[in-house]
């Protein structure tokens, strides 16, 4: 598609999801149910412009809204093309299936949508953005997203904690503990996998920060006695620390 259109669509469209709008972008910590509806938080945060790590993964959840027996295609756009490496998940009774692009359905889904981006990529901006093609018209959800200067070291290998699948309590085990969860699956098979995947990229850049900085981090997430917060997004406040200036002078001065 060429990106003059999809920019005057966007432009008709608006800059954010309105209510009964096909095609929506979330966290990955945002609860959506079967119909394609946030079930909490009750504001999820906006997703128009996310930063993105290098050496590692950002997920987001896309969401196609359509009546049953309705047919539509999903593409993702990119702008420089090939500017990261996205995959897409179908979500299939409780198991994360890769879904080869053009995706094509016909009734309410919410696809899981990882981008990676190269350590040796510059720092800059980049649009990709869902594309839909429904009843012959195409709907388009514009981010432009921001490669950012943070790069997540190859994780290590050594193991610590078990049982922990909460993002919180894992990165709080560290910053507390010095402590590490096992390995990271291989596969990405859940939607667990994926919250646990990207908690241990937190850790490893955790695993780069000054003695003062982790205590800044610990007084962030709340000390070692707070606990994960009812807000399913709430972690996304204790991931902003990664982006904070004290973060980015500790990766200026590696």
């Amino acid at each position: 598609m060429k990106w003059g259109f999809v920019l005057l669509v966007a432009a008709a469209l608006g800059s954010t999801p309105a209510p009964g709008q096909v095609l929506s972008v979330y966290s990955e910590f945002a609860r959506i149910d079967t119909q394609g509806n946030v079930v909490a938080p009750e504001t999820p945060r906006e997703i128009l412009s996310p930063a993105l790590v290098r050496n590692g993964f950002t997920t987001f959840q896309v969401v196609v809204q359509v009546s049953a027996d309705t047919p539509y295609v999903l593409r993702i756009g990119q702008n420089p093309d090939n500017a990261a490496r996205v995959t897409m998940y179908r979500n299939v009774d409780g198991h994360l299936e890769p879904a080869d692009e053009p995706i094509k359905g016909k009734s309410t889904e919410t696809f899981w949508m990882d981008v990676w981006v190269d350590k040796t990529d510059p720092v800059r901006r980049i649009k990709v953005e869902p594309e839909l093609e429904v009843t012959g018209k195409w709907v388009i959800y514009p981010m432009e997203m921001r490669v950012r200067e943070n790069i997540v070291p190859d994780f290590p290998s050594s193991t610590g904690v078990t049982g922990l699948a909460d993002p919180f309590a894992i990165l709080q085990s560290y910053v507390c503990n010095s402590k590490r969860s096992p390995p990271f699956p291989v596969d990405i098979t859940n939607v667990p996998a994926i919250h646990l995947r990207n908690a241990r990229q937190d850790v490893a850049m955790a695993s780069e920060l000054s003695p003062s900085a982790v205590d800044e981090l610990r007084k962030w997430m709340g000390g070692c006695s707070a606990r994960p917060s009812s807000d399913p997004e709430a972690y996304l406040h204790v991931r902003d620390y990664f982006f904070t200036p004290l973060w980015m002078k500790v990766a200026r001065d590696k």
